[in-house]
């Protein structure tokens, strides 16, 4: 409009997630300011609306621009009233430093959003090393789930972050919690992703081979189906059964002679 304000924007200001959704998913573009150099995450901070700041910063949102009046995101997301939610966006955002001022000022790493997604979830799926570090040192709870029923290790792995897989490794994350929609371990994800780093971690912390995924497969017969040979090398290396079934009696060879994979088998042999 003659203000510069893209249908993007007008929905960030009303805080029409549904439509923003929409509008994302058919090109939108996250960065195109206002006249006054408004960002569409600008505009949710302003209309206070943190969830559909929380959902921008999730698409690819840039979080370190100001606009005219030098203001900046982080700045309008400190003028929300509870500290809590402006944790939920430095963590989402991977602003360390503001999530660890907002700590030692009376945020709780409790708080979750709409969909229950706590700060450390939000900052092991978006990858921020700093923040999951903060977060741990301020004594989040790591095993907490969300609203689908799914912890900050399995966000950190189905993104393949292994450094942060690492660090809520280290500070008591369950390595064989699976997903609740399909149970799926975090060395499943990694297997069938062919997510070498972070599967080579979960394996140096001692992920099991045996729990099965909702269609009874192992963390092996995926990836022996899909051909991951160098994933396949680290299960060998750290002694995984070769002759492990699944709920049909199918072994790793098995899947692999049925998938034509021809260097898995050789492996297997």
């Amino acid at each position: 409009d003659e203000k510069g304000m893209t249908s993007l924007a007008h929905a960030c200001r009303g805080g029409h997630n549904d439509v923003v959704s929409l509008l994302l998913a058919n090109g939108a573009d996250l960065a195109v300011p206002n006249n006054h150099g408004d960002t569409p995450l600008m505009h949710a901070l302003k209309g206070g609306h943190a969830d559909t700041a929380l959902l921008i910063i999730s698409k690819g949102s840039p979080v370190n621009v100001a606009n005219e009046d030098g203001e900046t995101t982080l700045m309008l997301a400190s003028g929300f009233d509870r500290v809590d939610t402006s944790l939920l966006i430095a963590s989402s955002a991977g602003h360390a430093a503001v999530a660890s001022l907002l700590l030692r000022n009376g945020a709780t790493t409790s708080t979750a959003d709409k969909e229950g997604t706590t700060s450390i979830t939000k900052a092991a799926q978006n990858g921020h090393t700093s923040a999951v570090q903060v977060l741990v040192q301020a004594g989040a709870e790591v095993n907490v789930k969300d609203g689908r029923g799914d912890t900050a290790l399995i966000h950190a792995v189905r993104n393949n972050h292994p450094s942060i897989t690492s660090i809520l490794l280290d500070n008591g994350a369950n390595i064989d919690e699976a997903t609740q929609k399909d149970r799926q371990t975090p060395l499943m994800i990694a297997s069938v992703h062919n997510f070498d780093d972070t599967a080579a971690v979960l394996l140096k912390h001692g992920a099991s081979q045996e729990p099965v995924d909702r269609d009874g497969w192992t963390a092996f017969a995926h990836a022996a189906c899909r051909g991951h040979t160098s994933i396949i090398a680290m299960f060998l290396e750290h002694g995984h059964a070769v002759d492990i079934q699944d709920k049909d009696g199918w072994t790793p060879l098995i899947f692999a002679s049925s998938y034509n994979h021809v260097d898995v088998v050789t492996m297997l042999l």
